[in-house]
């Protein structure tokens, strides 16, 4: 029986040599789709997989509370943490850690630039990370030691034993490594190339003593280990009030969240990662089912070829369970043979889907059998759709019916072929007008005003030193006559992240308790930054080394203290010793990413805040001799010390990366579906031409022309791409406008972006079908006459 189906197989994929060849392509390029994303799932549901204590660990969350207003994040202050382990016996240990701190790491000669990752001592006894030198129990004992991986050992190290050297950090700490741990895993939560005690943080310059004991402090994450089997759900409803106990007058509540769900799920509900992941499940399945849709409508219409074969097997005994099995097993051969194609494909294109996605995704066949069993799924289901309609269908034909030529143009699956090609092309439709949404809310975000000249804008970092005599470096800097503007502040124009509420001003509304961010800046910092000044002044020199209280603030908050110019009127907050008068009111700038509206700013000129940043304006001429110059005017005052710098404008780069991402996955996919939809209209038109050749035949002995035939021959198919873009475009509006909801500044969803892959699927429809009709409206009509 196997033999004979597969020798029955064999010769019906030899008959219809480019039809099969069409469909197992078509196949090869679906599963291939499904194999990336399964891979992409594997990696992500994989997520710190590694550590022993999984199932027992959590975040702290808060709820921030600002007016009437509440935000859910997984930052806390930094007295829970001690707290939730005195206080509660669940708690066995808990961690706080920094996300990241930049410092210069130096050993003899070399000295880098490295993102330093700040915790508790008991987070390497919480999380598992394999160490290949020193004992992770004891690591971060002591303040000054650090822990680093393998990669950086060789680093600074070579072939040296790594243990007891001393690095040395911002040129001031000496470090002595305690641990060497292996390269953190790419699904890893935390990814590290250095860890150090907490206590490093306030030895920085300006660090501020107590800062571990505060309750108002939300630069910090904790994480707590409980006891195994303990109701995480009635401790964290138990440590809802914590804050509040500490701080009656905080409205702050703090709750538990599990650690494994922190990947994929969010603490407040929105903008889940899952839902990324599930809807790029739903793209690749659906570009695997325009393949399965290609298999199925060349069985519809070769259902006349099969439906005699049918009946003449059927005729001489053969049951429809065996015809099932046939059809069946025709298609698995062909999914089958298009996986083995397919895992070529996925090899291939590994690379740009690991760089698209950051997914540290690999095919590994002999360490990782899910992998291949998802194939023999994706391969097993794959067969079975494809293969329903001649399975299920062709093999019910009655042999009299089908003996007498009742159904010899397959004309029972011509509803069934234009509904498949309809769902084909809406699908393409829709991922094409995803990709242009995004790669147009992409471009915008790139090219809007940001209320600041961001280009050619030079950040440099400085230490206190430098702070302490900024002057001398402005004055060097302004030497070089391609220096426009040079000044200091404490954070970059992109990403100021100082915040807090409790801020209040005459006529202010109880209910009115907005988080207002903050940040110091020098005199010379509206010019440098190409910020104008909408009202009153900014801070001049009189300022100076005086106690006066003033305060720049931008138009947002400006809009809060009411009608009238907000010049003159005063503002003040719980750690403010006194009212600040407003001087002057800068225009809105956007110091987040554009999903963020822009919220109430005040800009600060006090000596006392520490100025990391000196921001150098630099005009277009010769910006490579400009930054050698700053190169070398910077070590005339820091000798032995790192220049580091950047562009702001990169910053932005760095901010919406994650939508040209995704604007390219889109795309591929898109094209994918094109690609397929028109390559299984193309197979069908070629079959269903051929079996009216003798209709066209005869039209063109009668005298028609081959503009007529080919109108003739590629209407019903514009028909049928019509149908599908008024499918298509709803459901593409309605993707789109959901998603485009959660962005504060947004494209609009016009008219273009719906009538340009109308017009592109129409045109990839009419020449994939208008080929073959072209093709059969030239040949000769005696040919077609006399072959039928």
């Amino acid at each position: 029986m196997l033999g004979n189906y597969l020798l029955t197989a064999f010769r019906n994929l030899l008959k219809r040599r480019t039809i099969s060849l069409i469909n197992i392509l078509g196949l090869s390029v679906g599963i291939a789709c499904c194999l990336l994303i399964f891979l992409w799932f594997q990696f992500e549901f994989g997520y710190d997989d590694f550590h022993e204590n999984l199932e027992d660990l959590y975040v702290a969350c808060t709820e921030v509370v600002y007016g009437t207003q509440s935000f859910r994040g997984i930052q806390s202050p930094p007295a829970l943490c001690p707290a939730l382990v005195d206080e509660y016996p669940q708690v066995v240990r808990a961690t706080r850690v920094i996300p990241r701190s930049d410092g210069i790491l130096s050993y003899k000669d070399k000295q880098f630039k490295e993102v330093i990752r700040s915790v508790d001592p008991d987070f390497l006894r919480m999380f598992t990370f394999r160490f290949l030198r020193g004992d992770p129990a004891t690591a971060l004992d002591d303040p000054h030691s650090i822990v680093l991986t393998e990669s950086m050992a060789r680093k600074y190290f070579g072939d040296e034993d790594p243990l007891g050297r001393i690095l040395q950090l911002d040129y001031t700490w000496d470090m002595r490594v305690t641990g060497v741990a292996e390269d953190v895993p790419g699904n890893s939560t935390f990814h590290f190339d250095f860890l150090a005690p907490l206590e490093w943080i306030q030895w920085r310059e300006l660090g501020r003593q107590g800062m571990f004991e505060t309750w108002y402090n939300y630069m910090f994450y904790t994480y707590v280990q409980l006891r195994p089997g303990s109701d995480w759900r009635s401790l964290s409803e138990s440590i809802e009030g914590r804050i509040q106990r500490a701080d009656p007058e905080s409205k702050d509540t703090c709750f538990l969240f599990p650690f494994r769900d922190m990947r994929l799920y969010s603490v407040s509900g929105e903008g889940e990662y899952i839902d990324l992941l599930r809807m790029f499940a739903i793209v690749a399945g659906l570009v695997l089912l325009i393949a399965c849709i290609n298999f199925m409508n060349t069985a519809t219409a070769r259902g006349g070829d099969r439906a005699r074969e049918i009946g003449v097997r059927k005729a001489v005994g053969a049951q429809r369970r065996e015809l099932v099995g046939q059809f069946y097993f025709e298609a698995l051969l062909q999914s089958f043979v298009a996986l083995v194609i397919a895992f070529v494909i996925a090899e291939q294109f590994l690379p740009i889907f690991r760089e698209l996605t950051g997914a540290d995704v690999g095919i590994d066949y002999a360490g990782d059998p899910r992998l291949l069993l998802g194939g023999v799924l994706i391969a097993l289901i794959t067969g079975l759709v494809a293969g329903s309609y001649p399975a299920l269908v062709l093999s019910s034909f009655r042999p009299a019916v089908v003996l007498h030529g009742a159904l010899a143009a397959g004309s029972k699956g011509t509803w069934l072929r234009r509904i498949l090609v309809v769902v084909q092309f809406a699908t393409a439709v829709v991922l094409i007008i995803c990709t242009l949404t995004i790669h147009s809310q992409f471009s915008f975000m790139r090219e809007k005003d940001v209320g600041f000249e961001r280009g050619n804008l030079v950040r440099i970092v400085i230490d206190h030193e430098i702070r302490e005599n900024f002057g001398t470096l402005k004055t060097r800097f302004l030497e070089h006559p391609n220096v426009a503007n040079v000044t200091m502040a404490t954070h970059s124009p992109s990403g100021i992240y100082w915040n807090g509420s409790g801020w209040d001003w005459e006529g202010r509304d109880p209910n009115v308790d907005p988080s207002v961010t903050y940040m110091g800046v020098g005199l010379d910092w509206p010019p440098a930054m190409g910020i104008e000044m909408l009202a009153g002044r900014f801070y001049g020199p009189e300022h100076v080394g005086t106690d006066r209280r003033e305060a720049v603030i931008n138009e947002t908050f400006a809009e809060y203290l009411g009608e009238g110019s907000a010049v003159g009127k005063w503002i003040t907050n719980s750690w403010q010793e006194s009212p600040l008068t407003v001087i002057g009111v800068v225009r809105d700038f956007h110091f987040k990413p554009l999903y963020e509206p822009i919220g109430p700013l005040v800009i600060f000129h006090e000596p006392e805040f520490p100025f990391w940043y000196a921001f150098v304006r630099i005009r277009d001429e010769q910006v490579e001799e400009t930054l050698a110059f700053l190169d070398e005017a910077y070590h005339d005052i820091r000798p032995g010390r790192m220049f580091e710098y950047n562009f702001v404008e990169e910053e932005f780069e760095g901010m919406y990366g994650f939508l040209e991402s995704l604007g390219e996955i889109f795309r591929v996919f898109a094209v994918v579906a094109v690609i397929l939809s028109c390559v299984g209209l193309f197979g069908l038109a070629t079959f269903m031409t051929e079996q009216r050749s003798k209709e066209i035949g005869i039209r063109k002995v009668l005298g028609a022309s081959v503009t007529g035939i080919v109108m003739l021959l590629t209407k019903e198919f514009v028909r049928w791409v019509l149908v599908a873009n008024l499918i298509g475009w709803p459901v593409a509006y309605w993707l789109m406008g959901r998603w485009l909801q959660g962005l504060s500044y947004r494209v609009d969803l016009g008219p273009d972006l719906f009538a340009l892959p109308g017009l592109f699927s129409l045109a990839a429809a009419m020449i994939a079908v208008g080929y073959q009709a072209l093709r059969a409206a030239l040949a000769n009509p005696v040919d077609a006459i006399r072959y039928e």
